[in-house]
Parts: C-alpha cells; sequence; structure tokens
C-alpha cells in the first residue's frame, strides 16, 4: 500500500534516457519550467513532450526516479 507514490517512474525508453541525462548534466532546476526549456535546448522532444503531458507523474518521477517500461513490458518472441 502506497509502494507506488515511492517506486520508480515508467517511462517509454527515449523518455527515460533524456530526463536521465538531463539530470545527470545538472544543468536546469528540474521542478521548474526551467526543465522545459533544457529540453527542448538539447532537442529532448519526447520527454518535453511527456512532461508536458504528464506533469504529475514527472513530479514523481523528480523524486523517485524513472524505469524504462519498454524492457518491462515487451515480450520476447
Amino acid at each position: 500500500m502506497g509502494d507506488s507514490d515511492t517506486e520508480p517512474v515508467a517511462v517509454p525508453r527515449q523518455v527515460h534516457c533524456e530526463l536521465k541525462t538531463l539530470r545527470q548534466m545538472g544543468t536546469h532546476e528540474l521542478l521548474s519550467e526551467e526543465v522545459l526549456d533544457g529540453l527542448e535546448t538539447y532537442n529532448f522532444g519526447t520527454a518535453r513532450q511527456w512532461v508536458i503531458e504528464n506533469p504529475e507523474a514527472y513530479v514523481q518521477a523528480v523524486y523517485h526516479g524513472t524505469r524504462d517500461e519498454t524492457v518491462a513490458d515487451t515480450p520476447s518472441e
């Protein structure tokens, strides 16, 4: 109960990689409008669109990280 509030947020692989890269760079305040500018500056359009469309999930991702949903949800054939 409540575990989903502390687990990493599942996001598409491209979003995961772009947000992780921006976080590692440490050049932008992740909980401000500045993050959208940073994502645009570095051509991280997929993550930028995801942040705009999922603001609540993004805040959770800042605090708890992200995980690549592609790995967990893709069945192997």
